[in-house]
């Protein structure tokens, strides 16, 4: 049981780190400047040519920070998701195990 509460302060410290985490790259969503160039270009869905393109990142010279800014922001979010959301599926499956336990 002790473990138990253990797992549930973790995962409330948890959740307010991810509050956190979300308020920052809110911040600095709003915080990074958009480049007109961005509005009047079609959108890339596929930004790892962009990033490794030597010819492209020399003829924008702008938009490519911007968008390693926004990618970084992107895959740090998602990692954080991903690990949010691993915890939380153990957590309900150590709940399941321990009430199908505590039944018994």
């Amino acid at each position: 049981m002790e473990r138990l509460r253990q797992q549930e302060h973790s995962l409330q410290q948890e959740r307010l780190r991810m509050t956190d985490h979300h308020r920052d790259v809110e911040r600095l969503k709003h915080t990074l400047p958009v480049s007109p160039l961005a509005s009047t270009q079609p959108l890339i869905t596929d930004l790892s040519p962009v990033l490794t393109s030597t010819h492209l990142s020399t003829a924008l010279n702008p938009l490519p920070t911007e968008l390693h800014a926004r990618l970084a922001i992107i895959k740090h979010t998602a990692e954080k998701d991903r690990d949010f959301l691993q915890e939380e599926q153990y957590f309900l499956e150590t709940l399941k195990k321990t009430s199908y336990n505590s039944n018994t």
